[in-house]
């Protein structure tokens, strides 16, 4: 999605020089899409699920509940 923010402002960019705006106004807006878009680029990937601590508890909970069910004494886990 923000990646054709990204192409639409370069885009308007392009016309408005094309239309004859000047480049010293130019220049500033093109190095902040410019540096936008490496700030994109530079973005670390979200981590597995596996590494947050939601999905353990998610799994915890889970578990407690399908003990329960067999019947095993599970409340005294969670004091």
């Amino acid at each position: 999605m923000e990646k054709a923010y990204l192409e639409i402002l370069e885009g308007i960019l392009d016309e408005l020089a094309r239309l004859g705006v000047p480049e010293e106004r130019l220049r500033p807006l093109r190095e902040e899409l410019l540096a936008l878009k490496v700030v994109r680029m530079m973005q670390a990937p979200s981590p597995p699920l596996w590494s947050r601590p939601l999905f353990w508890t998610a799994v915890a909970l889970l578990l407690a509940v399908v003990g329960a069910l067999l019947g095993l004494p599970v409340h005294r886990l969670f004091p």
